[in-house]
């Protein structure tokens, strides 16, 4: 299938094909939302889809195996927005989570779901109280309890909070909580926000501000009880400027990598602390290539069994497509590409971005004029080398030159936040399951890689 690039890893020598798959139905809206990879190379996908049998906004979830082939999907008919994305456990099991509006809690209420790695629907619960309550982030720890965080207007401490809800592998509840400060502050997560290290202590990025103020970051330790271990707020060199969407991302070292968004200036930077809060380094990126445009908006991080870093982002000019970075773990800038769709006429955004080992990277998206119609969700699945640019089907991948520098973003732990126990209504959910019939078109991603590795044109595994 295309080009098989060889791979040394854990001493044993791998075989990896690159590939898109287009997955979608009809002429409806097929969104994806959510991204992550087994030991395996399996990939799982979440997101939400209007072309299944219900007619509605469903939750539609995906598993391809790493040479691109659908293993299964299927859909759960809750009319949600899976804004909280997806996790999966080491046993390939997929918890996914939503906001619900559910009928007698409030306007909006948070779900969420487990299924199997056959993709049979485990369990489902939902959770949520009078106000507005939305689920932006998950994340999975060693004893696969997940973590749900986002926004929650139902009695917070100040006029919004970032809910921190813990559920064990078997829909358990085990807490809710919220982080906030009290009086007329707004405190909320944005997408992706949340990781976990191996002790299971929880780090978040979250956006905070007094009614009257600019929007500034703050990142935030718990341990896995809920408890604050250290926080700190994060500030743009000009005090004017609104500092927005941040997320999160954990190496094995237990360092954590953040990224953050400038809303005001359409800049990025990424932070890397040690598990005790102290600072290693930040590079931020900024300009606007022609043709490309400034930063748009920050969609996810990730890293790899190398600790390298990997940030994915959305440009500001038309056509938007998407912008990769990758770092090295000591804030070295390794490469920068392009995904966009060679129809200069059509978009492409994302949601998700995870790795496999330290040779492959892959992407969750959605993509407009997509074969099925409407927009079609996109699974990505290229070198971690940065290699193979060219076109692509229907895609060009291509090197980008923003500007990449020492980042010069203030640090403050001068704003106190806390923690409150939360009496949201929790209960069992009854939403149907479906078995759509979305047809998965596969292409190959070919090209010459003299980057370190053996490539040949094949059809092997």
């Amino acid at each position: 299938m295309g080009i098989i690039q060889m791979v040394m890893g854990g001493g044993a020598l791998e075989e990896q094909n690159y590939w898109y798959a287009n997955i979608g139905g009809s002429s409806q809206e097929d969104h994806s939302y959510g991204i992550d990879v087994d030991s395996s190379g399996n990939v799982y996908t979440s997101g939400r889809s209007e072309s299944t049998s219900s007619g509605s906004a469903d939750l539609y979830l995906t598993k391809h195996d790493k040479d691109g082939t659908l293993l299964w999907q299927t859909a759960l008919e809750a009319s949600t927005y899976t804004y909280g994305g997806s996790v999966i456990d080491d046993s390939g099991n997929i918890y996914s989570s939503g906001l619900q509006n559910i009928s007698g809690y409030g306007s909006w209420d948070i779900f969420i779901s487990k299924h199997n790695s056959s993709g049979t629907l485990q369990w489902q619960r939902q959770i949520g109280g009078s106000g507005d309550d939305r689920p932006y982030g998950m994340c999975i720890d060693s004893s696969s309890n997940v973590y749900i965080v986002g926004e929650l207007e139902s009695s917070p401490q100040g006029t919004r909070d970032t809910p921190y809800i813990k559920y064990n592998s078997s829909g358990v509840l085990q807490f809710q909580k919220s982080i906030g400060k009290s009086g007329s502050y707004y405190f909320f997560t944005s997408y992706n926000s949340p990781a976990a290290d191996s002790s299971d202590n929880i780090y978040l990025s979250a956006l905070w501000k007094p009614n009257s103020g600019n929007y500034q970051n703050m990142i935030v330790k718990l341990n896995s009880s809920g408890t604050i271990q250290w926080n700190k707020s994060i500030g743009s060199a000009t005090a004017t400027d609104s500092v927005r969407g941040g997320m999160s991302s954990v190496d094995s070292s237990d360092n954590i990598y953040f990224a953050i968004y400038n809303d005001t200036a359409k800049t990025f930077v990424v932070l890397k602390y040690n598990s005790a809060g102290t600072q290693q380094w930040q590079r931020q990126i900024t300009g606007t290539p022609s043709g490309i445009g400034d930063i748009d908006r920050l969609w996810d991080i990730t890293t790899d069994s190398d600790d390298n870093v990997y940030v994915v982002t959305q440009n500001g000019t038309a056509p938007t497509g998407l912008c990769i970075f990758k770092w090295n773990s000591s804030g070295t800038l390794q490469w920068q590409r392009f995904w966009k769709q060679s129809d200069s006429g059509e978009y492409i955004h994302e949601m998700g971005i995870t790795t496999v080992k330290a040779h492959s990277f892959h992407l969750g998206a959605t993509a407009s004029d997509a074969p099925e119609g409407g927009a079609d969700r996109v699974v990505i699945k290229l070198p971690a080398d940065g290699t193979l640019t060219g076109t692509v089907g229907d895609y060009i991948y291509e090197s980008l030159s923003y500007t990449e520098s020492a980042g010069a973003y203030t640090e403050s732990s001068a704003t106190t936040i806390t923690t409150q126990t939360t009496s949201l209504t929790e209960a069992a959910a009854s939403f149907s399951t479906n078995t759509p019939t979305f047809t998965n078109t596969v292409t190959p991603i070919t090209g010459i890689n003299v980057a370190g590795s053996v490539e040949f044109d094949g059809t092997g595994d």
